[in-house]
């Protein structure tokens, strides 16, 4: 194709732009192209089959809903179109609904469809505020638009940036915004779990209850054009309904299209016939419509007149379309809505298969999650736990090293100690082995004492005899005194008491003139003698005595094994030092080293001597050992 073809071409075509409420899409086609070939290019593009509910409408720019905005006739050419605007305007259309349905859940079949009308419903009633809603249902349509278009609620997203996207700007007031946004959040997580084509029927649904839903209003005037104020004239999918002024929600008269016989409009003047016999469903009230004309042949007819013949146009092919909707849901349904209503099933089938496989996943994902925050819980303990354990590991650790330095310090005392009991042990041996000799020692010692007791029982059994004797032969001196005395007082009767005792003496001198050493001595100095001679046994007997209890006191040391044998050796050896002085001192002519034992038939003097010796004897012998 040349460059000139193309031009020749591109003039040939018209460049168009078909909108909805959340896509724009344009064509080039040909100008001698209908509306109706527009309009199913449309359909086809947006996959719309149930196209009976829609058209393309223009709204001129800087126009309002009067005038300006008009439906596109479907055999209308678009070249006559494009000479009736003015030069330079785009076409730009937009598919809107252009009938309603009286019940969403059974007129609507299709997804596509549905959502179609709740992108209408939602602009018309949250956008756009044309039909009225009470303060309390806006939250709820802002909940249901919100579950339709973003999903369950989300707590940590929230849903404050709604409010300006849903919610109308007179439920943004600052009075009334804080309530609006709770109500939206408590009904928004409410709704969690709800699909996408569930929450659009069940917001239409809410709206299908609003008095203004699916009504098309029209000024009118019924006493002539521009006569007086303008009444409003509604068209639904119901019928026709006649409004006040100042009230577009509750009409004082309705025509239901059950009661219409026949339309039609002359220039502005526009003629409803209506039965003689109203149905229930048409008397909105008990006033009868004398002010829209008289009787008509076959009916009552209802005249009115519009602000303008296209006005008057559009509302006659508006209530013909509703009407024939109207009739047309009354009747059995076409193939290819029978055909509809099977795909709807299916739809819907499917949908609910789908629900019910979510609601498992969702609440396999609930479980999952439970499952997952115990497991993460448990993971949180369990490495609280670790954490305590690795806290114990290393307590235990420096309890492990501060024992092992313990233990190294402990070896070292011990072999420190073990050294030490070593040298004791080795002392204690040293020790054991002098004491077994120093045992064997005092065994020795022992025999000895042993057999030196056996001696000094045996002198000390000979002493006992001499010291008897020796008091025998004093009580005989003492007796041979007192006859001498006795022979001597018939001398003299009054002598003192030591001459006497000296005669007495004298006396006992010469009966014993048998033995030599008194008989050449004088009585003086034979009683001075006798005084000496008991004197030295005096002293003799106390000497031994006291060596006797010594000895004993030894003897019996030296058998308990306590005693030092150099320690009795100093004993003994300080005992004769002491005695020996009295004795010598006593009697100079006493032999120290004399060892005879006395016999019985000694003299006292002698046998004094000889104990005093003796003992000596005993003492010296035993400090010897």
């Amino acid at each position: 194709m040349t460059d000139q073809e193309m031009k020749r071409t591109k003039k040939n075509k018209l460049s168009i732009k078909i909108s909805t409420y959340d896509a724009d899409v344009e064509f080039d086609v040909k100008p001698k192209c209908t509306g109706q070939d527009v309009f199913n290019l449309a359909c086809v593009t947006f996959g719309i089959r149930e196209t009976w509910y829609f058209g393309l409408q223009f709204s001129e720019p800087g126009s309002d809903s009067g005038s300006g905005s008009w439906w596109l006739r479907p055999d209308r050419r678009l070249s006559e179109v494009v000479r009736s605007l003015p030069a330079g305007c785009p076409l730009h259309f937009f598919f809107h609904v252009r009938f309603w349905v009286e019940d969403v859940g059974e007129d609507l079949l299709l997804e596509a469809t549905v959502h179609l009308f709740y992108l209408e419903v939602k602009d018309l009633v949250l956008t756009r505020q044309q039909w009225a809603a009470s303060p309390d249902l806006l939250p709820l349509l802002a909940a249901y638009a919100a579950q339709a278009e973003l999903g369950d609620f989300d707590p940590a997203v929230g849903c404050d940036h709604l409010l300006g996207r849903l919610l109308p700007a007179q439920a943004q007031q600052p009075e009334t915004a804080a309530a609006c946004a709770e109500k939206l959040r408590d009904h928004y997580r409410d709704l969690a779990g709800l699909g996408r084509v569930e929450a659009q029927i069940e917001m239409l649904r809410l709206s299908q209850d609003l008095e203004m839903f699916g009504l098309v209003y029209f000024p009118i005037y019924a006493n002539g054009p521009d006569s007086d104020p303008p009444s409003w004239l509604g068209i639904s999918c119901f019928g026709v309904s006649f409004y006040e002024q100042a009230s577009l929600v509750k009409p004082h008269r309705r025509l239901a299209w059950s009661d219409i016989r026949r339309m039609s409009c002359r220039d502005r003047k526009f003629t409803l016939v209506a039965n003689e016999a109203p149905s229930a469903s048409s008397a909105g009230s008990d006033e009868p419509p004398t002010c829209f004309g008289g009787e008509h042949r076959g009916g009552r007819a209802v005249s009115f007149w519009t602000g303008s013949p296209a006005d008057s146009k559009q509302i006659l092919r508006l209530c013909v379309g509703n009407h024939e909707l109207y009739m047309t849901r009354r009747m059995p349904d076409t193939i290819e809505r029978q055909q509809m209503r099977a795909t709807a099933r299916e739809e819907r089938a499917r949908r609910l298969l789908d629900k019910q496989r979510l609601a498992k996943e969702v609440e396999g994902r609930a479980a999952a999650e439970r499952l997952r925050g115990a497991a993460e819980e448990k993971a949180g303990q369990l490495g609280q736990q670790l954490a305590k354990s690795e806290a114990m590991l290393g307590l235990l650790s420096e309890r492990a090293r501060l024992a092992e330095d313990e233990m190294k310090m402990l070896s070292e005392q011990r072999d420190r100690q073990l050294a030490h009991m070593r040298h004791i042990h080795a002392q204690l041996l040293a020790e054991k082995q002098s004491l077994a000799e120093r045992a064997s020692q005092f065994e020795s010692l022992l025999l000895t004492l042993s057999e030196e007791a056996s001696v000094t029982e045996a002198e000390r059994d000979c002493l006992r005899q001499q010291l008897a004797y020796a008091r025998q032969g004093e009580k005989s001196l003492l007796a041979k005194l007192e006859s001498l005395l006795r022979s001597v007082s018939v001398w003299s009767s009054a002598g003192a008491s030591d001459s006497s005792a000296e005669l007495q003496g004298f006396g006992a001198l010469a009966a014993d003139a048998e033995t030599e050493e008194t008989s050449g001595l004088s009585t003086a100095e034979l009683l001075a003698r006798l005084q000496a001679e008991r004197q030295l046994f005096t002293d003799g007997s106390a000497a031994f005595e006291a060596d006797l209890r010594q000895l004993r006191s030894r003897v019996q040391a030296a058998r308990l094994g306590g005693a030092d044998p150099g320690r009795l050796r100093g004993a003994a050896a300080a005992a004769p030092s002491s005695a020996a002085p009295s004795s010598a001192a006593a009697d100079p002519c006493v032999v120290t080293h004399s060892t005879a034992v006395s016999c019985p038939h000694s003299s006292p003097g002698i046998r004094a001597g000889r104990l005093s010796n003796g003992s000596r004897a005993a003492v010296t012998y035993f400090d010897e050992l």
